[in-house]
């Protein structure tokens, strides 16, 4: 609630100086900076044989954030209010990225953990009550489609690469993972 009040203080200060969103600033560089310890240990826990498949991923995970949150940019007429919402975006991918590889490295680690998943037993739900997943996520897909481009290349490039190192080291099916990173993305702007 507390994130949520400072991006409507700064937005709602337009008037003021930039200076006046300068605590939004700062709470990115904390976000980006658990971002950066999470990714030693990630990169750490894959061991050295699967470092540059890491590597890979998250450079393309950056090209979708600036890409996405930047696009948010150019949809704002006033100049004064586009960066607390590009500071906004930034923290809010930065986070769901941490979220992903701690995911990845608890499911590695104790694979028990993946059916204990809430987004798992939404898709294993809606599978055993007849639902096509794939179906499904196309839906997801067009809903998010709606709120920015993750249908991108780089989007569909980061989501490739992570699904694949996902589901190859963490039991986690590549078409749950796809739509799991949908339905977070979804989550983040609806």
């Amino acid at each position: 609630m507390e994130k949520i009040s400072k991006f409507y203080f700064c937005i709602s200060l337009v008037i003021l100086p930039f200076f006046a969103c300068a605590e939004t600033t700062e709470e990115y560089k904390k976000v980006d900076k658990i971002l950066n310890e999470t990714y030693s240990l990630f990169l750490k826990s894959a061991g050295s044989e699967n470092s540059q498949s890491i590597k890979s991923t998250q450079l393309s995970w950056i090209r979708f954030k600036k890409k996405h949150c930047n696009e948010d940019y150019d949809t704002i007429s006033e100049r004064s209010v586009a960066p607390p919402n590009i500071i906004s975006c930034l923290i809010a991918e930065t986070e769901e990225r941490t979220n992903e590889m701690k995911r990845i490295m608890l499911l590695k680690e104790n694979p028990l953990e993946y059916h204990k998943d809430k987004l798992v037993k939404m898709f294993s739900i809606l599978e055993s009550g007849g639902y096509d997943i794939s179906e499904v996520i196309s839906k997801l897909r067009n809903k998010a489609a709606e709120y920015g481009d993750p249908a991108s290349s780089d989007w569909k490039e980061y989501i490739q690469k992570n699904c694949t190192y996902s589901s190859k080291y963490s039991n986690d099916k590549r078409d749950i993972c796809e739509g799991r990173l949908i339905y977070m993305y979804l989550l983040n702007y609806q």
